[in-house]
C-alpha cells in the first residue's frame, strides 16, 4: 500500500480521534506525499468528503497539503452536501407519494446507511437512492404500473448534478440478490424490518443484521475493494456492538453469501481496520484452502496494486465492466453451487444488454397500435415461460 492509500485508508473513517490523527502526522512528516493523488483516488473511491472532514480536523501546518488540492477537497464535500440536500427533499416527495397510493416501501443500501449509520448523510457519495416496494410486479395492474414508472422516471429525467439516479424494485432488490443468484428471503427480511420516520412518512429499512450482509454482498459486487463499500461494513458494526453474530453466519449460510460474507470481512480487516468474531471461519464453514486462497489473493492485491488499480467502474452493462485482478477474488468467493446461477446471468446479460441510458429512451411504440409501450407493460405482458 502506498503512502496516498494509507492516508485515504486511515481517513475513512468516521470515528477518527487523536490515535487516527496522530498516525496520520506521522504517516506525513515520514515521506513526501502526492496530495493530488490523494484527492483523486479518494473522490474515485466515493470517500472524499470524509477524508476532507478528517484531514481538516489537523492544522494544515502539520499535513502541508497544497492550497489548491484543499481546495478540490473542500468543492467535493460542499458539492455533496448540496446533492444529499436535494436528495431528501425528492425523497420525501418520493415517501409522500407512495404512502398516498397506499404503497409501503424500504429503503435498503447507502440511503437506508445515511438515515441509520452515518452521523452526516454526506460523508459518502453516492449516485443512486434505492427503494424496494412491498408488492410484487405482477400484482400490479397495467395503469398503476405505468403511473408508477412515470411517477419515478420524472426525477431520473430531470437529473442533474445535484440529483441522485431513483432505482426501484419490486418487493426484493436485484442488487442483493445478485440478480437472483442468491435466495435472499424477503419475505422475512419484510417481517422484521423497522421503520423510520421521514419528514411525517414510515419506511421500512432492514435490521442491522440484513443490512451488514447486504454491505458484504454489494462490497462483492464492487469486487471488493471499493472504499466506500467497506466504510459501510465497517461502520454497521461500530454503530451496532451488540449486533447478532449468530443470526448473521446463519443467515449467511441461508443465503449461500457465507464465503462472500467472509471475504468482506477480511477484505475490510485489512483495509480499514475491523474486528473480526472469534470462531468465525469455524462458525461460517468455509473450507481451509478456500480460507487460504482468500487470504493470498487479498494480501497479494493490497500489497502489489493501488487504491486506484483495485477500482472497478461500474456499468450498467456486464460486458463492459473491466477485467482486471480483484475479479479473481469475487470468483474465488462463489461456492460451487452458485456457478450455475452466475453461468446462467452472464447468458441472460449477453442475450439481453440493458439500455445504456435510462429515462425516456426506454419508451417505444407498439408497432399495433402506434400507442406508446413502457417498461412495466412489458413485464406484465411477458410469457412467463
Amino acid at each position: 500500500m502506498t503512502p496516498e492509500d494509507a492516508i485515504i485508508c486511515l481517513c475513512t473513517s468516521q470515528n477518527f480521534g487523536p490515535r487516527h490523527q496522530q498516525n496520520l502526522i506521522e504517516l506525513c512528516q515520514g515521506q513526501p506525499i502526492q496530495w493530488d493523488l490523494v484527492f483523486a483516488t479518494a473522490d474515485q473511491h466515493q470517500v472524499s468528503p470524509l477524508v476532507y472532514a478528517n484531514l481538516s480536523s489537523i492544522d494544515n501546518g502539520e499535513l502541508t497539503i497544497p492550497p489548491d488540492v484543499l481546495h478540490r477537497f473542500k468543492k467535493a464535500q460542499i458539492h455533496n452536501i448540496f446533492v444529499k440536500k436535494r436528495t431528501r427533499v425528492i425523497l420525501e416527495q418520493v415517501l409522500a407519494w407512495f404512502a398516498q397510493k397506499g404503497i409501503e416501501v424500504m429503503l435498503v443500501k447507502g440511503e437506508a446507511l445515511n438515515q441509520l449509520v452515518y452521523e452526516q448523510p454526506w460523508y459518502l457519495i453516492s449516485y443512486d437512492v434505492d427503494l424496494v416496494m412491498r408488492v410484487k410486479h405482477e400484482d400490479l395492474t397495467k395503469n398503476d404500473s405505468r403511473e408508477m414508472w412515470k411517477f419515478l422516471e420524472r426525477f431520473n429525467r430531470e437529473r442533474n448534478d445535484f440529483k441522485e439516479h431513483i432505482e426501484y424494485d419490486y418487493f426484493e432488490h436485484h442488487d442483493i440478490t445478485m440478480n437472483n443468484i442468491l435466495p435472499v428471503d424477503w419475505t422475512r427480511i419484510w417481517a422484521e424490518a423497522q421503520t423510520v420516520r421521514i419528514e411525517g412518512n414510515d419506511v421500512f429499512v432492514m435490521t442491522p443484521e440484513d443490512m451488514l450482509l447486504a454491505a458484504a454482498i454489494n462490497s462483492c459486487r464492487k469486487r471488493f475493494f471499493r472504499l466506500k463499500s467497506l466504510c459501510d461494513i465497517v461502520s454497521i458494526i461500530e454503530k451496532y456492538p451488540n449486533l447478532d453474530w449468530q443470526t448473521v453466519i446463519n443467515r449467511a449460510h441461508a443465503y449461500k453469501c457465507n464465503t462472500i460474507l467472509y471475504t468482506a470481512l477480511v477484505v475490510t480487516q485489512n483495509t480499514l481496520g475491523c474486528h473480526l468474531p472469534d470462531g468465525i471461519v469455524t462458525d461460517l464453514k468455509i473450507n481451509p484452502l478456500r480460507v487460504s486462497l482468500i487470504h493470498y489473493l487479498v494480501h497479494h492485491l493490497s500489497q502489489r496494486l493501488s487504491l486506484s488499480n483495485l477500482f472497478v467502474q461500474s456499468e450498467n452493462a456486464t460486458f463492459k465492466r473491466t477485467l482486471n485482478w480483484p475479479l479473481l477474488l469475487t470468483y474465488a468467493t462463489y461456492r460451487v453451487d452458485l456457478f450455475w446461477p452466475k453461468l446462467g446471468e452472464l447468458y441472460a446479460a449477453w442475450r439481453n444488454p440493458p439500455p445504456s441510458v435510462p429515462g425516456p429512451q426506454f419508451i417505444t411504440k407498439d408497432s399495433q397500435n402506434d400507442q406508446p409501450v413502457y417498461p412495466g407493460d412489458r413485464c406484465l405482458d411477458a410469457d412467463p415461460g
